[in-house]
């Protein structure tokens, strides 16, 4: 049985543009973790449980703001 050749797409066009764009970390912040909380309905207590941590870290980590 002889099987069909598939043509194959040329991604030159995407390669070259993922090798220009540099990737910046993501960095999450006490406002994004508040807002992300807020946002799920989440208490400080629920949150600190689900992520298996101390109600302080979660408290410290949201009062931090923007200088984590």
């Amino acid at each position: 049985m002889i099987r069909p050749v598939r043509k194959r797409t040329d991604t030159s066009q995407f390669r070259s543009f993922f090798d220009q764009t540099e990737l910046e970390p993501s960095v999450i912040n006490g406002s994004l973790v508040r807002g992300a909380r807020g946002l799920l309905g989440w208490s400080v207590e629920t949150l600190a449980r689900r992520a298996d941590v101390g109600t302080a870290t979660i408290l410290r980590i949201e009062h931090a703001g923007n200088n984590l």
